[in-house]
C-alpha cells in the first residue's frame, strides 16, 4: 500500500503518466481538487468516494469489477493519510501493471474518476501543456536575466553583468580626436557586446534544457536591439513581449511571464478551432463533431486532435479491432462483434496516442466555440499523392 505523499511532477513525470492511456491492463484514475483554500479533507473524502460509487454503479463487469474494488479499497486508504499541498490530486492505480501514482497539480482539476483499460490522462495532457518551460529574459543595457519558468515557478536562473557606462547628455562632445569614434559611440558599441554575451548565454541555455517558449521583458530599447541579433530559430520561439521593473523579483516576473503565456495560448486556440470549424464547413482537410472525428482516426487520416476539456459524449468501442464507433453502430465493421459503451473522453487520449496523433485541448472562448460541434474535431493529414 503506498504511503508516501503525492510528488510535484516534472514535464517529463507527466509525460511518462500520459504514456499510461495506452497500457492494456485496467487503471482506475482519479482527479480531485484538493485547494485547502476552497475545501477540507473531509469533502475530499466525500467528493472521492461519491466519484467512485458513479463508476461502481456503472458495471465493470464480473472480472474488472473485482479489479476496480482493489483499485478503490488502495486509493480510499491513501485518502485517509492525505495531508494538503496542492490545488489539484491526480492518482492513476493500476495492480495489474504494477504501477501507482499520485502527484499534485498546479491549479484545481474537474474531479472524476474513470475505470477501464488504460489510465485516463485528458487532464494531465492539460496540465502538460500549462508546465511546458518557458525562457523569461529580462534585459537591461548592462545586465541580462534569464529564468527558466514553469507554471509561473523560477525552475532554473542564469545571469549575465557587463561593465557598460552610462549615457550622459555632455557626453557627446567627448571625442579622441578628429576621426575617433565618439564616447556615445563607444557605449553604443558595449551595450551591443553586453547584448551578444548575453544572446549566447540563451543559447546555450536553450542547447541544455530544450525550452520552445521565449518572453522578451526589460527595457523597450534593449528589447529591440536584442531582436536584431536573435536567429531565426530563436526568434521563432519568442511568444510574447513585457515591460517590468528593474527592481521586480523573480517570482513577480515569471508570474507575470505564465500570465502572458497563458493568454497567448487562448488566443491562438481560438485561431485553431476557428482554423478547424472552417475547414471542416468546406471539406478542406478537416472535420469536426463525434462522428466525422471518429472515423478520421479509424482510418489514420487525423494530423491533429482537438477537443475541450470537459467531459464529452459517450461512443462505442471495439476492444479486439481497436476501433472506436458511434453510438448508432450496432456491430463492428471490423469484426462484426459488438462494441461496448465508452465514455469516449476517457478514451480518446489513448486511442490517438496509439495513432501517433498530436493533441489540443482548448479552452475558453475557443472551447465554447468547439461544443457547438460536440466539443471535438481536428485538422486531418495532407492527402498522398
Amino acid at each position: 500500500m503506498p504511503v508516501s505523499q503525492p510528488l510535484k511532477p516534472t514535464p517529463e513525470d507527466l509525460g511518462r503518466l500520459v504514456s499510461l492511456a495506452e497500457s492494456s491492463h485496467p487503471y482506475l484514475s482519479v482527479y480531485l481538487t484538493t485547494d485547502p483554500s476552497s475545501t477540507t479533507t473531509e469533502a475530499v473524502r466525500l467528493k472521492l468516494a461519491s466519484l467512485l460509487d458513479g463508476v461502481a454503479l456503472e458495471g465493470t463487469g464480473a472480472i474488472d469489477r473485482k479489479a476496480f474494488q482493489q483499485e478503490r479499497q488502495a486509493v480510499e486508504e491513501y485518502i485517509r493519510h492525505l495531508r494538503p499541498g496542492g490545488k489539484g490530486l491526480a492518482i492513476l492505480s493500476s495492480k495489474a501493471a504494477g504501477e501507482w501514482h499520485a502527484v499534485w497539480l498546479p491549479d484545481r482539476v474537474e474531479p472524476h474518476a474513470a475505470f477501464g483499460h488504460g489510465a485516463y490522462v485528458l487532464p494531465l495532457i492539460d496540465v502538460l501543456d500549462e508546465l511546458e518551460p518557458v525562457c523569461v529574459v529580462v534585459l537591461e543595457r548592462d545586465s541580462a536575466r534569464m529564468l527558466l519558468c514553469s507554471a509561473g515557478v523560477v525552475a532554473e536562473k542564469k545571469g549575465v553583468q557587463s561593465d557598460v557606462p552610462r549615457r550622459h547628455k555632455s557626453a557627446g562632445r567627448e571625442s579622441g580626436g578628429r576621426g575617433a569614434p565618439s564616447f556615445e559611440a563607444r557605449i553604443a558599441e558595449q551595450e551591443r557586446a553586453h547584448l551578444a554575451a548575453a544572446l549566447q548565454e540563451l543559447e546555450a541555455l536553450q542547447a541544455n534544457t530544450g525550452f520552445q517558449r521565449i518572453v522578451l521583458a526589460g527595457a523597450v530599447d534593449a528589447r529591440g536591439h536584442f531582436k536584431k541579433l536573435i536567429s531565426k530559430r530563436l526568434g521563432s520561439m519568442v511568444v510574447g513581449e513585457m515591460p517590468v521593473d528593474a527592481r521586480a523579483s523573480d517570482q513577480d516576473i515569471a508570474k507575470k511571464a505564465s500570465d502572458l503565456v497563458r493568454a497567448a495560448e487562448r488566443e491562438h486556440e481560438e485561431v485553431l478551432v476557428e482554423e478547424v470549424v472552417t475547414r471542416a464547413r468546406k471539406s478542406q482537410g478537416a472535420v469536426v463533431g463525434v462522428d466525422p472525428t471518429v472515423w478520421a482516426l479509424n482510418r489514420g487520416e487525423m494530423h491533429l486532435l482537438v477537443l475541450t476539456g470537459a467531459k464529452g459524449p459517450d461512443s462505442q468501442y471495439c476492444q479486439p479491432c481497436d476501433y472506436m464507433l458511434p453510438l448508432a453502430s450496432l456491430v463492428c465493421p471490423q469484426c462484426q462483434g459488438k462494441p461496448t459503451r465508452v465514455h469516449l473522453w476517457e478514451e480518446l487520449p489513448g486511442f490517438a496516442m496509439r495513432r501517433g496523433v498530436e493533441m489540443e485541448v482548448v479552452h475558453g472562448k475557443a472551447a465554447s466555440a468547439l461544443r457547438e460541434h460536440d466539443g471535438v474535431g481536428g485538422l486531418l493529414k495532407p492527402p498522398t499523392r
